[in-house]
């Protein structure tokens, strides 16, 4: 007994210590609105749940205060929302990118501001009900699933940021590559009349990016270009909050641990071999070495099937084989999980 409780007691004193690691993670987030709106506090109340010290900072007041750079000495990272007016951003520019910034503005790298892009290289549509959009409710599609903030997903993978498309006003896509050419697109828009611009981009330490007096290399940064009512409780999505979380992570230094790769791609090793998925379903995956595997689908609301669970394979070629009993019609992630790589691909199921 006396094994266990120091056992517990160990286990437990080391989860103190590691959520105090991330406490003393301190963030400044750039609101527009003094006190916070509603939308700017439920990132707030996000952020503090993930277990980030957070300081408010109203955009205006923000503006004036950046000339005493000394003042982001307290802070690890920014956190720029997309509330805030363009023109009180431009000093993450000035600031030369000295700190991490998470930004869900997407108006910040138009002329004007960053100078980043031109003004008919940044597109934008005004969304229902004013008569503009074609889609329901904002949806990123996952164009790279290798970086750390998408490796969760398959390749094409729909991700719904908000279900209410016709409350918003405006959604931003563009172009960074003319501007920033090793900036990494991961997500692009949904709606067709974004002709695909993308809307998360992650641009990692050292990039070189245009500054107030010639480039500059870059601290990490994601940009996450949303709707400020986007963020309104019942309106953004947990895919929303799981992309925001992951980037923000991923923006104060956390790297990829496992390769992801796409089964689609062909050079995988994986197949689902009858595809759409009737009756009965075959996976055929080839391992290089022994080890655990793990395979699971998920569909587009986040319900999960597990297929294998931990499962100890040789090396060589195998097949696990499924009936759909358990899964209702529709499109589904499955993921196999081996030691050191995940590999992701869609599955339809049509009983």
């Amino acid at each position: 007994m006396k094994t266990n409780f120091y056992f517990l007691l160990t286990i437990f004193a080391l989860s103190l210590v590691s959520f105090n690691a991330m406490a003393q993670k301190k963030l400044l987030f750039v609101g527009g609105n003094d006190p916070l709106d509603i939308e700017d506090q439920h990132i707030v109340d996000s952020l503090l749940s993930w277990g980030y010290e957070v300081t408010p900072e109203e955009d205006g007041n923000f503006k004036n205060t950046y000339v005493d750079i000394s003042f982001f000495d307290a802070y690890d990272g920014v956190v720029v929302s997309e509330s805030i007016s363009s023109g009180n951003g431009e000093p993450l520019l000035t600031i030369d990118f000295k700190k991490p910034i998470f930004n869900y503005e997407g108006f910040l790298p138009k002329a004007g501001k960053w100078n980043w892009l031109p003004d008919d290289e940044l597109f934008w549509y005004t969304v229902k009900p004013d008569g503009f959009g074609t889609v329901d409710a904002l949806t990123a599609i996952v164009v790279d699933n290798t970086h750390y903030i998408t490796e969760g997903y398959a390749l094409d993978e729909e991700i719904v940021t908000s279900t209410k498309a016709d409350s918003l006003g405006e959604n931003v896509g563009f172009d960074l590559s003319t501007a920033v050419p090793d900036a990494v697109p991961l997500a692009k828009s949904k709606e067709i009349l974004l002709d695909g611009k993308h809307i998360l981009w992650a641009i990692d330490e050292g990039t070189m990016v245009p500054g107030t007096l010639g480039p500059v290399a870059a601290e990490r940064m994601v940009i996450f270009a949303v709707h400020k009512r986007n963020l309104a409780p019942g309106e953004a999505t947990q895919a929303f909050f799981d992309v925001s979380k992951k980037s923000l992570e991923w923006v104060l230094g956390a790297e990829s641990t496992v390769a992801v790769r796409n089964i689609e791609s062909g050079f995988s090793g994986v197949k689902l071999l009858n595809n759409p998925v009737r009756e009965n379903g075959i996976i055929r995956f080839n391992l290089k070495e022994a080890g655990m595997v793990s395979i699971t689908a998920v569909n587009l609301i986040g319900q999960q099937v597990i297929l294998k669970s931990n499962e100890s394979y040789s090396a060589g070629q195998h097949e696990i084989s499924f009936n759909t009993s358990e899964f209702n019609n529709g499109i589904y992630i499955y993921q196999l999980n081996t030691k050191n790589s995940i590999y992701s691909g869609k599955m339809h199921i049509v009983k």
